[in-house]
């Protein structure tokens, strides 16, 4: 079971190793991207400190979730394989900006939120618009049917007003 709040600073001192899984319901903002919120989503997460003293978290998030496909709308599964490298730092915290050797998740390490933060991750890391893949027979036909349905024009009837003189 993971914890809700984490005390990064305490973990990366004793270089702790978690492992857990969160269920795609349990993200507020993700749940709302999301056509299906089944499943579990793994994590293993491994927390410790470098020769800077910063605290580094390192691990993978993995797991299934299923979008809504903005070309046919129909569920579209996507396969997470995220491996993750931070350094955990508060927004004001000093830390030398110009050696971006790692991302920077901002944070209060002493309070990390770990759902949040893997839901960032997530969101972070999904792709602006879902799609199946341009050989997926099934959903280029659903398309294909709904845009050769009636075209709607909605300023067809300018034409008259401009011809009223």
């Amino acid at each position: 079971m993971l914890p809700d709040v984490l005390n990064a600073m305490v973990a990366a001192g004793k270089k702790r190793v978690l492992s857990g899984s969160y269920a795609p319901a349990s993200f507020t903002r993700l749940g709302t991207l999301l056509q299906s919120t089944d499943g579990d989503l793994s994590l293993d997460l491994c927390f410790r400190r470098d020769r800077k003293n910063r605290i580094l978290l390192s691990g993978n998030i993995s797991g299934q979730i299923t979008a809504q496909c903005q070309r046919c709308l129909g569920p579209v599964s996507m396969q997470l394989d995220l491996p993750l490298e931070l350094v955990l730092a508060e927004r004001h915290s000093g830390d030398d900006r110009t050696n971006a050797d790692r991302d920077r998740y901002y944070c209060d390490p002493a309070n990390l939120e770990l759902a949040a933060m893997v839901e960032e991750e997530i969101l972070l890391s999904m792709p602006m618009v879902a799609m199946h893949t341009d050989d997926d027979e099934d959903c280029r036909k659903t398309y294909q049917q709904s845009v050769a349905g009636v075209a709607q024009r909605p300023f067809a009837d300018l034409k008259n007003l401009t011809s009223r003189g």
